[in-house]
This record gives structure tokens, sequence and C-alpha cells, in this order.
């Protein structure tokens, strides 16, 4: 019997009564790397040439789990489940709630908030939605959901230049309505119409009041550079490079107390720095508040990755495809 028992956030650990079925799982999780032939070490028998899933410790990546038990099952092999599963508190009408109090200055499509209800009611997921589907207005609808919950994020992006953007995406979605209330003000000689655009505000800044949000800018820090990489505020928008762990950097403490780990480009999730990364973001998984969510519009064609990336974070829900986009 293989038995199945909590880490943490990161991994299980595997047993077993049997040393033979645990041969045979082990085996099953030792993927060939691609191109081993031509390294020396495979050459002079140093390496055996395969990615090791399930290793000596018996730690298996949390979000393979489901794939060994398919395995088992297929395999006529009996195992025990004493992990911890993950209960959601999420409740689609107080959702509703909030998103109706967000001001947003468009209605978003259906399966943008289909993305946003995934990765609420599922905690780790993979969300694939292609390439203009529109996923920073996922990101900002997951981050202000957070803030209400003054629950604390690390939302991770590739590159300098998409910290500005994703921040300059947020200010958009949440001042825009506003803005534009104000400009209309400003140029109506209306009295009547002008109260009305008031009230209009008014109710936009007790919304705000309501979401415990009433600046964006006052719960989002970005990282990046020679920036501070330490904050008070519940949302830090950073590069992995920004947060690499080592000399002069920061120490896995710093990910302790992350309720929420965004990954955006999560397909780039394999490099070394942002899997350990990912890795540290380790609340127990109990914790109903720990959430870990890679966003991506198409996952890797390298096998290694994949399963790196499912076992780093949770699994693949395909949201929408570039012709259902394109059709749309």
């Amino acid at each position: 019997m293989i038995i199945f028992e909590d880490v943490d956030a990161t991994f299980i650990k595997v047993s077993a009564t049997d040393e033979s079925e645990y041969i045979k799982l082990h085996h099953y999780f030792s993927i060939p790397i691609p191109g081993i032939e031509h390294s020396q070490l495979f050459k002079a028998g140093l390496m055996d040439g395969a990615k090791k899933f399930l290793n000596a410790n018996g730690y298996l990546l949390w979000g393979l789990k489901q794939k060994a038990i398919d395995y088992l099952k297929s395999e006529d092999i009996a195992y025990q489940d004493n992990t911890t599963p993950i209960i959601s508190d999420f409740d689609v009408k107080d959702f509703m709630e909030f998103y109706s109090k967000l001001d947003l200055p468009f209605k978003p499509y259906k399966h943008q908030l289909e993305g946003v209800l995934v990765c609420l009611r599922e905690k780790r997921i993979l969300p694939l939605m292609c390439t203009g589907s529109g996923k920073s207005i996922v990101i900002y609808l997951l981050c202000r959901y957070a803030i209400q919950r003054k629950l604390k994020v690390l939302l991770l992006v590739p590159s300098i230049s998409l910290v500005y953007q994703m921040s300059g995406d947020f200010r958009d979605y949440f001042y825009a309505k506003e803005n534009r209330i104000l400009e209309q003000i400003e140029n109506c000689n209306d009295d009547i119409e002008i109260l009305t655009l008031n009230k209009e505000l008014e109710t936009i800044y007790q919304n705000r009041k309501d979401l415990n949000c009433e600046s964006i800018e006052e719960h989002i820090h970005l990282i990046f550079g020679g920036q501070d990489k330490h904050s008070d505020k519940l949302v830090k928008i950073s590069t992995r490079d920004s947060l690499s762990i080592g000399q002069n950097r920061v120490d896995e403490d710093y990910f302790k107390d992350i309720d929420m780990f965004i990954g955006d480009e999560i397909h780039r999730a394999a490099a070394s720095t942002t899997s350990e990364i990912i890795k540290c973001c380790n609340k127990s998984y109990n914790n109903d508040s720990m959430y870990k969510i890679g966003m991506t519009g198409s996952l890797s064609t390298n096998v290694i990755d994949n399963l790196l990336i499912e076992g780093m974070i949770g699994s693949v829900k395909s949201i929408i495809k570039m012709r259902e986009l394109i059709d749309l």
C-alpha cells in the first residue's frame, strides 16, 4: 500500500508498506531528460539521465498527487490518502456582492469572470488563458478580493516593464470610472446632472471604503532594481530576479506570510529562481487563506517543465483558447 501524508504547501510525503510498489511509483515519476545523451556525466555513467519527481526522501510535489493516484489505480495498487484536502470557503453570492462594488470601467467578459471564480474556488490552479484574453483584469480582481480580506499577495511577473504595466493597469481599473465622472462634471452646465454625477461619485467612494481600498496605491508595493523589498502593503508586485534567494537578496522567511501567490507567465516558472520562490510560499496548505495561482497562455512543450509547474502550483484548467477568443 502507498501512503500519502501532509508535509507543507509544496510537498507531500510518500511511503509504502511494500517496497516493490514504491519502486514502481518512483519509476513512474522518473522522466528522461531530453538531450541528456549528450551530457558527459551521462556518457560516463555518473547519472541515469532522468528527472526524479519522487525524491530519495519520499517527497513528491503537492500538485502531482492526483497523477500518482491515477497511476496507482491503473496498476491496481492500494493507496491511503492521509493528506488534508484544501477546503475553500469561497461563496459565489459573497463574491458577486463584492464584485458589484468594484466600479470597474467596463464589464469583464464571461471567460474573465470564469477565470477569477475558478481560481478562488480551486485555490491551487493553473488557468490557461490565451494571449490577448485579458489576464490582467483577472489578476486585478484576485488582488482586490485579497485586499478586501486583508490577505498578503505576491504577484510575480517576468520583467520590470511588466511590473510597471501591471501597476498601471491596476490604476486604470481603479480610477477610470471616477476620472470619467469628474471630467463630465467639469464639462457640465446642468445643475441637476451635476448633482446626479456627484451622487455617483459618493457611491464610488463608499464602495471603496466597504472593500477596504480607498486608494489602490496604499495597497500596492512595486519591487525592482534597488527598491525596498519589505513593505506592510498587502500586494507586492515583483520580478523573480528582484527576489532571488541568496546572497544580498531575500531569505526563505520573506515568503512565509504570503497568503496568495500569483505567477504571471507561469510557463517560465521552471527557471530555478522562480521555482524556488514558489516553493518558499509555503504556508500549511490546509490553511484556508493559502492560494497558489499560475497564469499563462500556454504551457511549455517540455514535459519535465510542465510537471514541475503543475507540481508546484496545481491542476491545469483551460479557460479560453485562441480559436474561442477569435470567435468572440
